[in-house]
């Protein structure tokens, strides 16, 4: 094996074995392995998404925006291996734009109680583009219920 690409299957390896950044599009392999959903994950309850005004400049395509997010869930692999709860979504822009996507979220647990809330973002997704990603969380637990409070998506340059 040759030294560069020695040094990619280390850089490889140690990407997997410390769980990388995942975010990847559906052609390419990125991000940490993910096992199956297990019956732990927690279902996607998404909230009404709130509309947020924007300039002509920034319209895209009518329709409904928040459609775009195809997927946005818990996923607990710890038993696996992982050292923490993930969530992880999938987005397909709809529109004829290469397109930005901003969303909140807040994870409640049974009680209503909210435990955990954040930003996502998919950044320069081309019209038609599946893309994936995955961000690490706090959470004690995989048992809440994620709500996506606030959803844009803009033109990107």
């Amino acid at each position: 094996m040759s030294g560069r690409h020695g040094a990619l299957a280390a850089f490889a390896a140690g990407a997997f074995v410390l769980g990388g950044a995942a975010c990847g599009s559906e052609d390419g392999e990125t991000g940490p392995v993910r096992p199956p959903q297990s019956e732990a994950s927690a279902p996607v309850t998404p909230a009404p998404a709130e509309k947020s005004v924007r300039s002509p400049a920034q319209s895209l395509k009518p329709g409904s925006e928040r459609s775009d997010l195809r997927e946005f869930r818990v996923d607990d692999a710890r038993a696996f291996g992982a050292d923490r709860i993930w969530l992880a979504w999938t987005i397909v822009n709809s529109t004829p734009e290469k397109a930005n996507y901003r969303w909140e979220w807040e994870a409640v647990d049974a009680q209503g109680v909210r435990v955990a809330q954040g930003t996502e973002l998919a950044i320069g997704v081309e019209p038609g583009e599946k893309t994936f990603g995955g961000t690490p969380t706090n959470l004690e637990t995989a048992d809440v219920k994620l709500r996506v409070t606030k959803f844009d998506r803009t033109t990107a340059p």
